[in-house]
């Protein structure tokens, strides 16, 4: 019998306008050997030919990638779920309009607390800022949109104020990850959480899924 993956998430170029605290791919400049357009295109073949049923594009920055909405035109052409993952930072029109030749209906932005936190964390004082603009703006296009935070010591205790902030923009679904000690987290130890900790995080997710009773 052959197996092959049911989901995926596709990390199609390194290159960012962020230095982000927890980065797992440390993220910086586009890389020498990035995936030429071409090369993209077979390996989305590939996949489709897998009878993949679920894909994340994301970076670095998405929106770096040339080409990208024809990538995921590809997928949702092949009946495949195909949703993107952005900063949300300084989203232009162009890539508004990206992102609606793609056929995709559902957009997950990077939120890593509220703005005090966001800012550190991804290291731009207007991020927060930029984020918001962004939910708003994808939510008037009729998109689905998506949060997806990284919890770390510097956002574990805006989790409640997040859930009244996402709640009031009508954000779809919340992603919450622990944050892993690699790439530019590594060997930092006080921005991690702790295993008492965690206990917290998972009661949270508990009584919020029991009052929304959705994938929150």
């Amino acid at each position: 019998m052959e197996y092959y993956p049911r989901q995926a998430v596709w990390e199609m170029t390194l290159k960012r306008n962020m230095n982000c605290m927890h980065c797992g791919s440390k993220a910086g400049a586009k890389q020498k050997h990035e995936l030429s357009f071409d090369k993209c295109i077979d390996i989305a073949n590939q996949l489709i030919s897998m009878n993949l049923k679920m894909i994340a594009l994301i970076g670095g920055e998405l929106f770096f990638k040339k080409g990208w909405e024809k990538i995921a035109k590809m997928f949702i052409d092949a009946k495949m779920h195909t949703n993107i993952i952005t900063n949300g930072y300084h989203i232009s029109d162009n890539q508004y309009e990206q992102i609606k030749e793609s056929g995709i209906s559902q957009v997950g932005i990077s939120m890593d607390g509220m703005e005090e936190a966001h800012n550190k964390i991804r290291g731009k004082q207007d991020g927060f800022k930029e984020i918001i603009k962004t939910f708003k703006k994808l939510k008037s296009m009729g998109y689905s949109t998506e949060a997806i935070t990284t919890i770390s010591k510097l956002n574990i205790n805006d989790l409640e104020e997040m859930y009244n902030l996402l709640t009031a923009l009508h954000v779809d679904v919340w992603q919450l990850q622990l944050c892993s000690p690699m790439g530019n987290a590594k060997n930092q130890e006080d921005f991690l959480i702790s295993k008492n900790e965690v206990t917290y995080i998972t009661n949270f997710i508990r009584k919020k899924i029991k009052i929304r009773k959705c994938y929150w």
